[in-house]
């Protein structure tokens, strides 16, 4: 979906509001960015990673997507503790918090 966007529809609004379609994407780049990192043992820290951002928005989520499933596939990724919004608990919460940020508009930045 994302790569079929034209190139006059980056700048349109979406059902969140402020957030144009190019705020949104990047805000799920940046999730899969900060939740790859969770998943290879950081803990959950409130706001977005440092990222910068490519012009081709499309192959850099594709990319890391890729990046971020991978480490959650690797073994006791999903099981092992972790710092997660409400204190300590399994990994795999996090994994969840990513899922229903990527499913729907989010209320915040990450």
């Amino acid at each position: 979906m994302i790569s079929a966007i034209p190139a006059d529809g980056w700048a349109s609004a979406t059902p969140c509001s402020d957030w144009t379609v190019r705020d949104l994407v990047r805000h799920v780049i940046a999730g899969n960015v900060k939740y790859a990192e969770i998943a290879l043992g950081a803990d959950f820290v409130p706001g977005a990673p440092d990222v910068v951002f490519e012009d081709d928005l499309a192959g850099m989520y594709r990319r890391t997507l890729t990046e971020m499933l991978v480490a959650w596939r690797r073994p006791g990724a999903l099981d092992r503790a972790a710092g997660l919004p409400q204190g300590r608990g399994r990994a795999e919460t996090a994994a969840w918090i990513h899922l229903a940020e990527t499913l729907t508009c989010p209320v915040s930045r990450i």
